[in-house]
């Protein structure tokens, strides 16, 4: 299949003409774990095309684990390869076009753009040139720089993609795009800046839009935060309630964002003056996944708890586990599988929770938890 798209590229791509098999594969996405089955056009709900980054090879050119959470819900993902030589913005930009026409060809009625740096940068620029899909999720978006010193060409992504996102006056497809503290290819050099423009942008153009700006948890830094766990487990369910429907949901570390995780505040644990513990605490793990604990207020005997984390990349449906913790004063423990809990109150009424495996030193999370009710 050959596409030359000259309605939808400018002057200087007129005439190239991408080659399937030889300039470009779209074939089911492989993961480091096992991949969901695929269904086909008449069962999935769509078809997620994932880009990837820039000078891949081969044995890094897996799916990222947020396009695994899109595939643990039903839909189908394809990988966009681009063959080497065919890397540079002009052609990944062709590319992408001809994977969405190959796509449509296949019978999928829904299509949702995907990508990491490079990757990202040409399936907003596709929308740009009017590419029909329903949503673009764009993690890291750059196409300047490259090799040992990426930096040095910050200032140009930052131009380029302005004059990209200026030109999405009446797109139709829902966008959301995420920035990262410390990416050299931008955020580095002029950070808190990007992510309230495009916000600032697509919102006086009508476009739908959910913007993720450099997130303070799950320690998500650097250009290939959007690439990993930590990244889809705390915002998997996010970006995939917002494609679905439209609407950014709540995503922050806010007892609104509880909902989106699918996670009930229970009334049985009400907080109680005097008791810093009782009551329900909400909050974010340092490997991304969200969390409810809830605790009860006896002053004697054992303390009684519930945890909750929202859907993740790991689980199709909110973990529910009931507690028996041992009290330490106001502190408390309890254990769950093979990890050991520990909660400690501070003076800010926040809630510090640590896990360990005893058997794995190096096995740690910890969270700062707030209020919930």
């Amino acid at each position: 299949m050959v596409w030359t798209m000259a309605a939808l590229l400018p002057a200087a791509a007129f005439g190239q003409v991408m080659v399937e098999g030889k300039h470009f594969e779209l074939k089911p996405a492989e993961y480091s774990v096992a991949a969901p089955p695929t269904l086909g056009p008449e069962k999935a709900k769509g078809l997620v095309i994932w880009n990837h980054g820039r000078g891949e090879t081969a044995a890094s050119e897996k799916a990222s684990p947020l396009a695994l959470y899109f595939g643990q819900q039903g839909w189908d993902v394809y990988t966009l390869y681009r063959g080497w030589g065919n890397d540079d913005r002009t052609r990944a930009l062709q590319i992408v076009q001809s994977g969405i026409e190959k796509a449509q060809s296949m019978g999928y009625k829904r299509i949702v753009l995907m990508g990491q740096s490079a990757g990202a940068y040409a399936s907003i620029e596709a929308v740009r040139y009017g590419a029909a899909v329903d949503a673009v999720i764009a993690t890291a978006p750059a196409a300047h720089g490259g090799g040992s010193t990426p930096n040095n060409a910050w200032r140009q992504n930052d131009f380029t993609m302005r004059t990209i996102w200026e030109k999405y006056e009446g797109a139709k497809a829902r966008v959301a795009v995420a920035y990262f503290e410390g990416d050299d290819y931008y955020e580095a050099h002029a950070p808190n800046i990007r992510g309230p423009w495009v916000s600032q942008t697509l919102s006086k153009y009508g476009v739908s839009h959910f913007v993720i700006s450099q997130p303070g948890f799950g320690s998500l830094k650097g250009h290939g935060a959007g690439q990993t766990w930590n990244f889809a487990r705390r915002f998997g369910p996010c970006i995939y309630v917002f494609v679905e429907t439209g609407t950014a949901p709540s995503c922050d570390d806010s007892p609104t964002t509880l909902a989106t995780f699918r996670i009930a505040v229970p009334p049985e644990f009400p907080r109680q003056a005097g008791d810093p513990i009782a009551g329900a605490w909400q909050g974010t793990w340092s490997h991304g996944r969200y969390t409810l604990l809830a605790f009860s207020s006896e002053t004697s005997g054992t303390r009684k708890g519930l945890y909750r984390s929202g859907l993740s990349i790991s689980s199709e449906r909110p973990e529910n586990y009931e507690l028996a913790l041992t009290r330490q004063g106001d502190a408390a423990s309890w254990k769950l599988g093979r990890y050991i809990y520990e909660v400690r109150p501070s003076a800010d009424d926040t809630l510090a929770v640590s896990r360990h495996d005893p058997a794995k030193p190096d096995d740690k999370a910890n969270a700062l938890l707030r209020r919930a009710n």
